[in-house]
Formats: C-alpha cells, structure tokens, sequence
C-alpha cells in the first residue's frame, strides 16, 4: 500500500516516505498508514506488544519494549499489593466496599504509570508493523 504523497508539508512527506518503506520512523506513527495513532491505544492495549492503529486497523508493536512490559508487571504487582494494604487500613469492617476501594486505589494509581509508559514509549521506541 503506498501513500499519496502530493500536498502537506515536508515533515508530512518525510513521515509518508517512511510509511511506503514498511518501517515506522518513530514511536507516533503507524508504519501503515504514517498517522499519528496518539496514546489511547497505548492505554487500551493490554501490552505494547499489541497495538492497533486507530486510523488503519493495522497490527503494530514497539520493538524493543520488553523491559518495558517487564518494568510495567513489576509495578502493577507492586500497585496491587499497595492498593490492597491501603484499602485495608481505610475500610476494615466491610469487604465489599473495601473491594471497591481497592479497585479504585488500584486505578488512581495506575493511570499516571500507563500515561508515562506511553509517553516513553512514543518517544524512545520505534513502532513496527506485525507480519
């Protein structure tokens, strides 16, 4: 598949280029389609080593990612096991309210942790197409 490469700007040209190559350039842009997929399928996905372009629907990964994945089940680990003694300490008597306030302990945490991997990721990682 190539991409039209008639009007835009000389960085869209080059981002274009790279595309009709079948590699990507950076960690922002999906190798199929040269657009710029943002950090929404990063949060979605349940590892970088499975993505999908919002635009295309073509299968991309981060190369290289590995300590990455392993740096995030780290934390997740962590987060849990801190999110459960919290939750413990706040609600002690009630186990369904406590689950609750675990979950929400859980993501509250989360959620800078999965915005700051992705931005990591955008920037010090290339994006690949799968297959």
């Amino acid at each position: 598949m190539t991409i039209d490469e008639g009007s835009g700007s000389r960085g869209d040209n080059f981002v274009k280029a790279i595309a009709n190559e079948g590699t990507a350039g950076d960690g922002k842009h999906c190798p199929k389609c040269a657009r710029d997929i943002g950090i929404w399928p990063i949060f979605k996905a349940a590892l970088p080593s499975s993505l999908r372009c919002p635009h295309c629907g073509a299968r991309i990964h981060y190369a290289d990612a590995g300590l990455v994945i392993a740096a995030m089940l780290t934390a997740v680990a962590g987060l849990s096991y801190l999110a459960y003694v919290v939750a413990n300490k706040l609600v002690p008597e009630n186990a369904s309210v406590r689950l609750w306030t675990f979950c929400a302990l859980l993501v509250a945490m989360w959620v800078p942790i999965e915005y700051a991997v992705a931005r990591f990721l955008r920037q010090n990682r290339r994006l690949r197409a799968d297959g």
